[in-house]
């Protein structure tokens, strides 16, 4: 089973039960028994959030909560959706912009509450999921990737053990106060590849991870064309669940696939917002 909607009384409880009741898929498990324990410390898991982790875009689910629950105005998501249409590396930077003059705390404190009250909008991928948990748990570093703001998956931090989440970085003023401005390089196509690169390389340093931050990077899962960059660095590129494009892609370099669950569409990225039509 590739994904779930089942839920407990939280997310934590969601994930436990995934990783405990998921196995690693062949191709994984004769990988990560062939490097010793001693050594797993230095073989990077580097995972892609939106359609790997879950099925759903972060960014959008938790921007429309914040409409529905009166945080953000309406008007920000005819905008978003203006911006992203002809651009969608600009409209995810633009998404930054929504929350220009808050307060980061209180941002943190409103998706949190997301995560904890209203996590079932999430249908779980469980392999990869499990993977990234029970992967975390035997030595693995594990890397969290999105195109989305990054403080919009820090609770990740939390609920899958993660080492590092790596995005769309806010940009603050000297009070603290969230500026709506990218703060560092994009996180969008080849760009994940070199965030990837920069965070790995001052965390294991150059005699693990090489000069150029790509050595040693054991496992990259994405699902889509923009994130084909960062499957190319690492030693296993797992596509999980790809979109039409991405599947081609795994499938013409032999790269490891994991299938959509029978029946689910592969919608396209400017579709996406037909599924909140009529909803805000």
């Amino acid at each position: 089973m590739s994904s779930t909607s089942t839920t407990s009384s939280t997310l934590h409880e969601r994930l436990a039960e995934i990783a405990a009741t998921t196995e690693f898929p062949d191709f994984l498990k004769a990988r990560i028994e062939s490097i010793p324990a001693n050594e797993r410390a230095k073989w990077l898991v580097v995972l892609d959030a939106d359609g790997v982790l879950w099925k759903e875009d972060i960014a959008d689910e938790i921007l429309v909560w914040m409409i529905q629950q009166g945080y953000v105005d309406r008007h920000w998501w005819s905008e978003y959706e203006r911006v992203y249409r002809p651009d969608h590396e600009r409209g995810c930077i633009f998404l930054l912009s929504v929350f220009a003059g808050w307060e980061e705390s209180v941002f943190s404190e409103r998706v949190s509450r997301f995560y904890k009250e209203f996590h079932s909008r999430l249908h779980l991928r469980n392999v990869p999921c499990a993977a990234a948990i029970n992967l975390k748990k035997m030595g693995f570093p594990v890397y969290i990737v999105t195109a989305s703001p990054t403080g919009m998956l820090m609770p990740c931090l939390e609920y899958f053990g993660s080492d590092a989440i790596l995005g769309m970085d806010f940009g603050f003023d000297g009070r603290g106060i969230i500026t709506g401005n990218l703060a560092g390089p994009s996180c969008y196509g080849p760009g994940k590849a070199s965030k990837v690169a920069t965070a790995w390389r001052a965390s294991s340093g150059p005699e693990v991870s090489g000069a150029e931050g790509t050595s040693h990077i054991l496992l990259a899962a994405g699902d889509a064309p923009l994130d084909v960059s960062m499957m190319e660095i690492a030693e296993i590129p797992w596509a999980c669940t790809p979109d039409t494009d991405l599947l081609a892609v795994a499938q013409s370099r032999g790269w490891q696939i994991l299938h959509r669950p029978t029946g689910e569409a592969m919608g396209s990225h400017a579709d996406k917002f037909n599924k909140w039509a009529g909803v805000i």
